[in-house]
């Protein structure tokens, strides 16, 4: 089994454990992960398995309950290297209705996103000023 060097592994007695199996550690949330979740979502929960096998648990953000201000999915746009257009759901329904065929700036695409959260791809991870969309699932790799 492999282990994320920034997951910090301990045995029951809390003290640093070297040789590690499966049914012998447990891992340390790490703060400074976190995965933009849907748990409606297959793919999410993909993403949160993978993560978790590798002894790896983010900080969740349910993102649909606990929706993102502007500047936080901005500064997650930016962390991507993507113009917000790119992490767009074209298969959800108000894409089709409202923005199917029509050009946005990418303020308005922002706006869209933030006032219907379903557009916005998922599972996101972002690790150390990094984020990825994990699609597919292994994508994750090159942040961790």
């Amino acid at each position: 089994m492999l282990f994320s060097s920034s997951c910090i592994l301990y045995n029951k007695n809390k003290r640093l454990f070297a040789n590690v199996t499966p049914k012998t550690y447990f891992c340390i949330k790490i703060d400074n992960m976190q995965l933009y979740h849907n748990p409606r979502c297959g793919t999410s929960r993909k993403a949160l398995k993978y993560l978790e096998e590798k002894g790896i648990q983010p900080s969740l953000r349910l993102y649909l309950k606990e929706p993102f201000t502007l500047e936080e999915l901005t500064e997650v746009v930016d962390l991507l290297g993507v113009s917000p257009i790119e992490i767009v759901r074209k298969n959800e329904q108000v894409y089709k209705d409202e923005m199917k065929g029509k050009e946005f700036s990418d303020a308005e695409v922002l706006e869209l996103m933030l006032a219907n959260p379903k557009l916005i791809q998922r599972a996101i991870l972002v690790n150390n000023g990094k984020a990825v969309v994990a699609r597919p699932i292994e994508k994750m790799d090159e942040i961790l």
